[in-house]
């Protein structure tokens, strides 16, 4: 063999043994494994201030290694907030409390962030309701300075865990006869006063109009002048 063989030899060797580290090295660096992302609530259902309790769990689908990274809550393009995953007895969780606006459904989603062990997952779509606030309606009587006169008095108060003053009309309706609507105080409540013969008997409904964050209610009363 002469001198320019053994020169190419050499070289396709060099060039072999570089293809080869080529190799070795690109099947060392493995996939980063899929991981799986379920979001959870307790509180479904909630009242205006009231906040929804989101859950996400992150596990590989194969295996017993624990995800790290973070995971973003959404509804839809907003981004409802992002937590750092946390061990709770050797499993990956994040958590987050937050106040939807808006009556309605709401449809919330967590990403997992992913990391260089694990590749990102999305949960399926978890639905959550803001609903307006339930009230009570409680109506009241104070006999008045005059006989036979009656002070009425109607309360609404926000049913737990909603809170706050009431706000809207009350709707007076004594013995049948014509309403009488009254606006509620900065206190939740509004009175009325009728004089009536002494001793005679009657009966009062107090009907609370709802607003834009409480429903309805009503009550009633039966008193002797």
């Amino acid at each position: 063999m002469n001198t320019r063989t053994l020169r190419r030899v050499a070289v396709l060797g060099v060039v072999g043994a570089i293809a080869s580290v080529s190799v070795v090295a690109g099947t060392a660096s493995a996939a980063p494994a899929p991981s799986r992302t379920v979001l959870t609530t307790t509180t479904p259902s909630v009242v205006p201030g009231q906040g929804i309790k989101l859950k996400a769990v992150v596990k590989p689908v194969t295996g017993s290694a624990v995800p790290t990274g973070s995971v973003t809550f959404n509804e839809g393009a907003t981004v409802l907030g992002t937590v750092p995953l946390t061990l709770v007895n050797n499993v990956a969780v994040a958590k987050l409390t937050v106040k939807l606006t808006g009556f309605g459904t709401h449809s919330i989603t967590a990403t997992y962030s992913g990391s260089t062990a694990f590749a990102t997952s999305t949960s399926l779509v978890l639905v959550a309701n803001v609903s307006k606030a339930a009230t009570t309606t409680t109506v009241t009587s104070t006999a008045g300075a005059t006989a036979g006169t009656v002070k009425f008095k109607a309360a609404v108060k926000l049913v737990a865990p909603s809170t706050g003053i009431a706000t809207g009309t009350i709707t007076f309706v004594v013995d049948g006869g014509a309403p009488q609507i009254i606006a509620l105080n900065s206190f939740g409540s509004a009175a009325l006063t009728v004089a009536f013969v002494p001793g005679s008997i009657h009966n009062v409904t107090a009907t609370y109009s709802g607003s834009a964050a409480a429903n309805a209610s009503n009550g009633s009363l039966t008193v002797t002048a």
